[in-house]
């Protein structure tokens, strides 16, 4: 929520190191809870970000929200996984 609360702010590079850290979290400790969310907010994070080719932010944010797709498709987790693709869709 801190991260996406940071977005919304505008603080993106705030955002940012939010998610790395929750991501590293879970790479440490293999708690997968919300890394399904944590992609999919990467994703957003990422679209919005000031990187100058909209087609590197796009390609990139893809492979976030692709990836969220992924393991909440392992998880069993539908509505993560709706809330994944939704976002892929508007992107798309």
């Amino acid at each position: 929520m801190l991260a996406e609360a940071y977005g919304g702010e505008g603080q993106r590079e705030k955002g940012f190191a939010t998610v790395a850290e929750a991501l590293d979290f879970v790479s440490r400790t293999g708690e997968r809870f919300y890394g399904v969310e944590l992609y999919r907010l990467k994703g957003t994070l990422t679209l919005q970000s000031k990187v100058e080719s909209q087609k590197l932010k796009e390609k990139e944010a893809e492979a976030c929200f692709l990836k969220a797709i992924n393991i909440a498709r392992q998880q069993q987790a539908k509505s993560l996984e709706l809330r994944a693709s939704t976002s892929l869709a508007r992107l798309w």
